[in-house]
């Protein structure tokens, strides 16, 4: 539940509108100077406003071989855990987010971020999908729509270009402050991921931004989600759809109002639905009362601690013990955080190279055959 209370806050995050591509292949002229033509099919034209600008620093920093073919996931986790391994751990975990403002405030990604980059076929590419530029989830929460707000989907979806990250968070990452994974893929594998994001890209699912959407049915994404639907078609197991998303209660004493505003679909478990307003619920009451009660239905919803772990498991016997990375990651004693990282480890066995890129400072783990 804390991740779908942190969810308000990723509403703040805001977005960058989703280019659409042409659906046709386009060839450029040769130049004056002979240079040959190039041409691009309906692929290369969707993505290029994602790979027409330089990779951010902390990518180019990492020095991959230029002959190869990689997938890079890059999450920035917060500073405070989203602890989901119980009702009052999740509570507590908005508590302590609540608490230091000053440091949520200060914080390139206060609820995590999660990254997608690519080199295909001497193609380099970023993205990272979010919503809600109006930041209206907060405002929700403040009128009373409790988990209303945060398990709803805002229709303002879109994909982020490179000259939409925030440069804090470039630094963050580019300084040490992110657990970065970087593998080696397929050619086929590439081009699979890409035509998994032009797809998406240029699909009406690309505006529907929330928690509990499903890019594997066909919905839409967080951005957790959507970096592990990415991932799932390049072969990174690492991020499996199994391994990251946990089945939470939803209490209906937390469901809170649920009219819906323009653009906003409201989440409605069973038995609350039609237009009838459930019962207010309060900051102080999410924050200061036990979250227990009637359950709705249990929600699927992406757990960013569960990311952290399988993206810091394989560094286990290559980056240093004082890595501040291991120590960050909930115990494994919960299953999904076993799970996560048990496969992740597991995966990433069968490369024969791990190696720790720019040590000093991005520290990526760089998995090679």
């Amino acid at each position: 539940m804390a991740i779908a209370l942190a969810g308000a806050v990723a509403a703040l995050a805001g977005c960058v509108a989703v280019p659409q591509g042409p659906a046709g292949p386009e060839t450029t002229a040769s130049s004056a100077r002979g240079t040959p033509t190039v041409t691009r099919d309906a692929t290369d034209l969707t993505l290029a406003p994602f790979e027409e600008a330089p990779w951010p620093l902390f990518l180019t920093r990492l020095g991959l071989d230029d002959s190869r073919d990689y997938v890079v996931l890059a999450y920035l986790p917060p500073r405070v855990p989203f602890d989901m391994r119980g009702p009052d751990l999740a509570r507590q975990s908005l508590v302590r987010l609540a608490s230091n403002p000053v440091a949520v405030a200060m914080s390139p990604a206060w609820i995590g971020h999660l990254v997608v980059a690519w080199q295909c076929n001497g193609r380099r590419g970023v993205t990272s999908h979010t919503g809600d530029r109006r930041r209206r989830a907060l405002r929700l929460l403040a009128q009373g729509w409790g988990l209303s707000a945060v398990l709803a989907t805002y229709q303002d979806g879109g994909l982020v270009t490179e000259a939409g990250f925030p440069a804090p968070q470039d630094r963050a990452f580019a300084t040490g402050g992110g657990a970065v994974l970087a593998a080696e893929v397929s050619p086929g594998a590439c081009a699979a991921m890409r035509a998994r994001l032009a797809d998406f890209a240029t699909s009406p699912r690309a505006r529907r931004y929330g928690l509990l959407e499903d890019p594997w049915s066909g919905g839409g994404a967080g951005c957790l989600t959507f970096g592990a639907y990415l991932a799932e078609a390049a072969g990174l197991a690492a991020l499996s759809r199994g391994a990251i998303l946990r089945e939470v209660p939803i209490p209906v004493d937390l469901v809170g109002l649920r009219a819906e505003p323009q653009g906003i679909i409201a989440y409605r478990p069973p038995g609350l639905s039609g237009q009838v307003p459930a019962r207010p619920v309060s900051v102080l009451r999410l924050l200061r009362e036990p979250w227990a009660g009637t359950v709705a239905e249990p929600a699927q919803v992406p757990d960013g601690e569960a990311v952290l772990a399988a993206l810091v498991a394989p560094r286990v016997g290559v980056s240093g013990p004082r890595d501040w990375r291991f120590a960050r990651v909930l115990p494994e004693s919960d299953p999904l955080i076993a799970r996560a990282a048990a496969q992740a480890r597991g995966w990433a066995a069968g490369y024969p190279v791990r190696r720790i890129s720019d040590p000093e400072g991005v520290s990526a783990l760089v998995l090679e055959r």
